[in-house]
């Protein structure tokens, strides 16, 4: 993070720790990212809240699935696996019942991908290629 005197504070402690910056809440008080330091082969979820810079983990990724969108009040995941670099299976995450569901059919694959959900959160939106030249 930059100061507004220009010096720097790095919110990411862990010395081996990866990480990549997934995006804001609608209301801009917490950061979304994922980071490794739990387990080096997969990237967790984390929100960080401004101001205090907590790290509080919201997905523990066991399964090798990644991030591809979530709702405003962090209900729903949308959640993606590589098959192949062509290839690729679209998760929803229930995150009050933990029931997932795919979106993708296994009896057409190709590639999807996460266009986002309504605002309100009862719509999910995604572009596929699955039996087609093109999204």
């Amino acid at each position: 993070m930059l100061n507004e005197d220009g010096t720097s504070i790095d919110l990411i402690h862990g010395e081996q720790e990866k990480a990549t910056f997934y995006g804001w809440s609608k209301d801009k008080t917490h950061m979304y990212y994922g980071s490794n330091v739990r387990d080096p082969q997969f990237f967790d979820v984390y929100k960080m809240r401004t101001g205090d810079w907590k790290p509080e983990i919201i997905y523990e990724n066991n399964d090798g699935l990644n991030l591809a969108d979530l709702t405003n009040d962090e209900s729903m995941f949308a959640l993606s696996k590589a098959i192949t670099t062509s290839e690729n299976q679209l998760f929803l995450l229930d995150r009050g019942t933990g029931k997932m569901t795919e979106i993708s059919d296994p009896d057409a694959p190709g590639r999807y991908e996460s266009s986002g959900f309504s605002d309100d959160g009862g719509h999910y939106y995604y572009l596929s290629d699955a039996g087609r030249e093109y999204n």
